[in-house]
């Protein structure tokens, strides 16, 4: 296998015979105009609350739109520091 040094690897030792949900979190782009944030909030208690479950971020959570992305960057909702400490401070409860 092939292991940077500089690239950490995380693992979880998962108990023997347990059931698990992995829920999968991605292109949430909070900040954006179309943002759902009910639904996401709802999505994330309801990982929280399921004791066989665990969560995999696959990216986009925060839009970040900028002058040359295809997102308008007039239509955010809020500015990218505000989108990190956001989305930090929601799914920090999935964190252990």
């Amino acid at each position: 296998m092939f292991v940077k040094d500089d690239f950490e690897i995380i693992s979880h030792a998962f108990p023997n015979g347990d059931e698990l949900h992995i829920y999968v979190i991605g292109d949430v782009h909070l900040g954006s105009a179309e943002f759902a944030e009910s639904e996401f909030r709802a999505y994330v208690k309801q990982i929280q609350s399921d004791p066989h479950g665990y969560c995999v971020l696959v990216g986009d959570l925060i839009n970040n739109g900028t002058k040359s992305s295809k997102t308008s960057v007039y239509d955010e909702t809020m500015t990218p520091a505000d989108q990190i400490e956001t989305i930090s401070r929601i799914l920090m409860p999935l964190a252990d």
